[in-house]
């Protein structure tokens, strides 16, 4: 997961870190919370993709919009990536 963050800090993503989520229901997505994220939310999915299909694992990260009314605290300018066990 270290070369994850590697890779989004050369195109200029902060990734302050990874969280294991035991059972979390996923099979690969980036959610986003605000509209104008979305074009983050996209780039952030190609790098990803890239870099664990050039360790050979075939990824499709699905780009999820969540109502951020449901998430008291959102801020825009962040990208949530999941990733089911590999």
């Amino acid at each position: 997961m270290e070369d994850i963050r590697k890779a989004l800090d050369a195109q200029n993503y902060k990734a302050p870190g990874f969280e294991f989520v035991e059972r979390a229901r996923t099979s690969g997505d980036g959610r986003y919370l605000f509209r104008p994220d979305e074009k983050a939310a996209l780039e952030v999915k190609s790098v990803v993709e890239s870099l664990l299909a050039g360790k050979g694992y075939k990824q499709n990260l699905q780009p999820i919009f969540l109502d951020p009314g449901r998430f008291p605290g959102a801020k825009a300018g962040r990208v949530e990536v999941w990733i089911p066990s590999l």
